[in-house]
């Protein structure tokens, strides 16, 4: 594989591994962030549940008639809910209400429903929480025992937070008031709300102080005080709690949940990992055999152009589909086969140059080997002739010369308005006197008289060289005809004969250099090959075109559109 191809194999496999690795790594980092959410989901809904339930038995005497309340939790929160008291006493299992199917039970760890209250103090100075937590435990007691004379009237009541946040009836309801009133009256088997004070200290001293003795207190006639320490507010909660678990029902296991679930264990990363290996290696494989399906036409395409560098023009790549190496291996046949015929052409015009200059030098050279060797005198019709040679080679140096500056872009111009009208008739009166030796009638027809920005000599350049061929194809008694008209943004100027006609396996090269219609290059037909191609250079010049149309026996029309200024 070459430098290019390796590098290009080891980027895109290190693409691959690292795309593999960070899809790994969000995966895993995802999949944990969704357990997680779970996981806080479903501890939330625990705790509603548990929260729930302890509200539910806060003015209790006991579990019973939870199956509504159960079964209404269920629904919000899609879990199982069995609740058992005491050594496994079933209450109430969501799944068996309503005569359903019970399935089988979870195995996480069961939560603990305990109804007692806590007091809150948050928001309530130190000082004040045995005299608020004494307010708050008679308030709650009345309560309780006011629940339990409209539970045993059937009576639906609703609860509230009381003092301290511990909860007690809402009397908002004048009806169940009276109702309270009178099921008190009547109902003394229940704890009332005495005066709690004595009892709260003597449970908090016990809290403090683990030597304390609330016999001997009671017996001496003691009432026991805090210490001057700052209050605990746990022991003071404790002292709550130890004289109301008398009241409450005990305390619920729940378990929630359905089948063998287990505790959420941990993602492991390493299977991602391990699929992110495989993809990796599958990645650097199709790599592989892509970066070798890719290079076989570059590698071809270099092959070719070291032999195209080395002078070989003949080479070719095989083209194959219709992608991007494809339209390169195109390109590059294109431009191989430019080159080679860049290089024919060259060849042909050397040769072309070479054999314009073989015959008037041969001819000059006889000339004077015969005046060297005295069988000829020196006399005005050899010096004539000589002459005459002498300036057919100056024409074919100037000719190439143009050809040259044209094709390079160093030929001046010097443009101007100029009246086509004009332009023809300049042209029809310089080769009239051609016309008339020859008998060749010479036409001239102008429309609209267009006229063109561009160099008056140039396109006379090309006009005259136009006519002088066309003079040269048209026999005797033929018509020249020369035409301008102007139409729109474009001007056009054709000059058409009635002469021979060219072929028309010979009309794509008839702007070559050296072309010629006269396949013998007879001194007849006269001109070096090069005016059509200097006229086609002139004109590309000026922004326009030459064209030719031709019928063999018919006549041949030359055509040349330039910009109308």
């Amino acid at each position: 594989m070459s430098g290019f191809g390796t590098k290009l194999f080891l980027l895109t496999a290190a693409v691959a591994v690292v795309a593999a690795g960070a899809t790994a790594f969000f995966t895993v980092r995802q999949a944990r962030i969704q357990v997680d959410e779970s996981a806080a989901v479903a501890e939330q809904d625990a705790d509603s549940i548990v929260r729930t339930l302890a509200a539910a038995g806060a003015l209790r005497v006991d579990w019973h008639d939870l199956d509504e309340l159960v079964a209404s939790l269920a629904r919000k929160t899609g879990q199982r809910i069995r609740v058992t008291e005491g050594q496994g006493g079933l209450v109430v299992d969501s799944d068996t209400v309503g005569g359903g199917q019970a399935r089988p039970v979870s195995n996480r760890a069961a939560l603990t429903v305990d109804p007692v209250p806590v007091p809150d103090f948050t928001g309530v100075p130190a000082g004040q929480w045995l005299e608020q937590t004494s307010l708050a435990l008679s308030t709650y007691l009345s309560a309780y025992r006011a629940a339990g004379c409209l539970r045993a009237a059937e009576v639906t009541y609703a609860v509230r937070p009381g003092p301290l946040g511990v909860p007690t009836l809402d009397y908002a309801d004048p009806a169940v008031s009276q109702m309270v009133k009178e099921c008190l009256v009547e109902d003394t088997g229940r704890p009332s709300g005495a005066p709690t004070t004595y009892a709260l200290i003597i449970e908090y001293a016990k809290c403090t102080d683990p030597e304390f003795r609330a016999e001997r207190a009671a017996i001496e006639g003691m009432t026991p005080r805090p210490t001057d320490e700052p209050m605990s507010a746990g022991c003071m909660q404790n002292a709550f709690r130890a004289l109301d678990t008398a009241v409450t029902p005990p305390p619920l296991s729940l378990t929630l949940g359905v089948g063998d679930e287990t505790r959420i264990a941990p993602i492991s990363p390493w299977p991602a990992v391990f699929v992110a290996a495989v993809v990796a290696a599958i990645a650097v494989a199709a790599t592989a055999l892509l970066s070798r399906r890719v290079l076989r036409p570059v590698v071809t395409l270099t092959a070719a152009a070291r032999q195209l560098g080395d002078g070989d023009l003949a080479g070719r790549v095989p083209v194959r589909g219709k992608d991007e190496i494809a339209q390169l291996a195109t390109s590059f046949n294109r431009m191989a086969t430019s080159l080679q015929a860049s290089r024919e052409q060259q060849r042909t015009m050397v040769a072309g140059i070479a054999h314009e200059l073989r015959t008037p030098l041969a001819n000059i050279r006889g000339y004077l080997e015969a005046l060297k060797d005295g069988v000829l005198k020196p006399d005005q019709a050899l010096f004539l002739s000589l002459h005459e040679e002498a300036m057919l080679q100056q024409r074919l140096i100037d000719d190439l010369q143009e050809l040259a500056q044209a094709e390079s872009g160093t030929m001046l111009y010097h443009r101007a308005s100029l009246d086509v009208a004009e332009l023809l008739s300049m042209s029809r009166t310089a080769h009239t006197a051609a016309a008339e030796s020859r008998g060749i009638t010479l036409e001239v027809y102008v429309y609209q008289r267009p006229t063109v920005d561009g160099d008056a000599d140039r396109l006379r350049q090309v006009v005259g060289n136009l006519v002088t061929n066309a003079l040269r194809a048209t026999p005797r008694g033929g018509t020249v005809r020369l035409r301008a008209t102007g139409s729109g943004d474009e001007v056009t100027i054709a000059v058409s004969d009635t002469g021979h006609g060219i072929a028309k396996a010979d009309l794509p090269h008839v702007f070559d250099r050296f072309w010629r219609a006269d396949n013998a290059r007879s001194r007849a037909t006269g001109g070096s090959g090069l005016g059509l191609a200097i006229a086609r250079e002139i004109v590309a010049a000026h922004g326009g075109t030459i064209a030719v149309e031709s019928e063999v026996g018919v006549g041949t029309t030359f055509t040349v559109r330039l910009p109308h200024p």
